[in-house]
């Protein structure tokens, strides 16, 4: 399979990769290209080309390290967002992102196109992109993982090659592929359809519209990775401390392309109007409302704890912001986290975190101890976590959200909730 992956790259990216490289290698176009960024040609364009061809974000190394590491950031992963409610229904927010480049009329269009014809609408989208046929195309997906685990090293921590961990590794992200398969086809028909009400050409619509999804929906194809992934100048163990920083760092990205380009085509009011309709929609609304759903599933929305609502605003409105900037730094979140916590009572947020996969690992590790000292306590609310964690980062099989809804019931029924 191994031979078989690489014929197919052979054939079908390699040749195009090398045209597209001695394009940008042509003297006019290296011209061009220095008078708009001298670094664009080494620094952006041919690590692109070669992750396209690679297929992989970095490069892959078979070191025992790299691999242990490796292993670890997939099972954080796939432990903390296996059946998160949560993260799922927070995805929602990628329309308001989306309205940033497109009418909420052409919006509500497309979300009824998709209600009445889902069947229709995708095959005529798949139809119509290429690009949205690869993300849209399920089987094709799950063809994918299967390929990347039967292709991936053998793991260093469990059961090596468990069939268990294989299947949750395809299923595991269920909740969130299934919501963001339906937001993604109503974000294309909505600026497809918006840019062919202007006249434009099909295929210019087709364009613009793979383009919107692709920006304002997050993309984890190895092409649309940030330098910083692919570059990582320490290899696996530096990809594990930003492992959730493609999204944030999509976000980034295409709120400063809306910000340049509202700065070189507006000025005055219209200008202050649009830089405050980002800063809505693309910002305040991502996090606020994030903050919002997660709360609303803790049962913290509101006074909560019944001492007024200034702390509770502030939560909701301030610190959600702060944080939300923050995770668009590799690091920002262990740091600002770091930084309130000197501010609060509690004493597990007084250091500093910069990894959820070795966080994870650590509880993993930890389980054990942290089970018997709940028992011995008699707080039993604790045990369905430590469990699930070591479980999930020892074996791959993520149990967090039977645990969450477990050790709640047991807080009931201790009268402690």
């Amino acid at each position: 399979l191994g031979q078989f992956d690489a014929v197919l790259r052979f054939i079908h990216i390699e040749p195009t990769a090398r045209d597209v490289y001695r394009l940008i290698k042509l003297r006019p176009m290296q011209d061009i290209l220095t008078r708009i960024d001298p670094r664009a040609s080494d620094n952006m364009l041919t690590p692109w080309l070669a992750a396209s061809v690679r297929q992989t974000i970095g490069v892959p190394s078979g070191a025992p390290l790299d691999r242990f590491i490796r292993t670890l950031t997939r099972r954080s992963g796939l432990t903390l967002m296996a059946g998160n409610f949560v993260n799922a229904a927070q995805q929602i927010l990628g329309f308001p992102m989306a309205a940033l480049d497109v009418r909420w009329g052409a919006m509500g269009h497309g979300l009824v196109q998709v209600a009445r014809q889902p069947k229709a609408t995708t095959e005529f989208i798949m139809a119509e992109s290429a690009f949205m046929r690869t993300r849209l195309d399920t089987k094709g997906q799950e063809v994918h993982v299967e390929l990347d685990q039967i292709l991936k090293p053998k793991n260093w921590i469990g059961v090596t090659g468990s069939k268990l961990e294989d299947f949750f590794m395809r299923v595991g992200y269920f909740l969130q592929s299934a919501v963001q398969f339906q937001m993604d086809k109503v974000v294309w028909l909505a600026r497809y359809n918006q840019s062919i009400e202007a006249g434009e050409k099909p295929a210019d619509a087709v364009y613009r519209a793979d383009l919107l999804v692709r920006e304002s929906q997050g993309s984890f194809a190895p092409g649309d990775a940030s330098a910083a992934e692919h570059r990582g100048k320490f290899g696996e163990l530096g990809r594990a401390f930003i492992n959730f920083f493609s999204y944030f760092n999509g976000v980034s990205n295409y709120l400063g392309k809306q910000v340049g380009v509202a700065r070189r085509t507006l000025g005055g009011v219209a200008l202050a109007k649009r830089l405050g309709m980002i800063y809505l929609l693309g910002y305040m609304v991502q996090a606020v409302g994030a903050e919002a759903i997660s709360q609303a599933a803790r049962g913290e929305l509101g006074d909560e704890d019944d001492d007024g609502y200034l702390d509770d605003m502030v939560e909701l409105f301030v610190l959600s912001q702060l944080r939300f900037g923050a995770a668009m730094v590799p690091g920002g979140t262990a740091v600002l986290g770091l930084a309130l916590g000197k501010f609060t009572d509690a004493r597990y947020d007084d250091r500093l975190s910069l990894s959820a996969a070795f966080n994870m690992g650590e509880a993993a590790f930890n389980g054990g101890e942290t089970v018997i000292k709940a028992v011995d306590k008699g707080d039993y609310s604790r045990v369905p976590m430590a469990m699930a964690d070591t479980i999930g980062m020892t074996f791959g099989i993520p149990l967090r959200w039977a645990a969450k809804p477990l050790g709640y019931a047991i807080n009931v029924a201790e009268g402690d909730s």
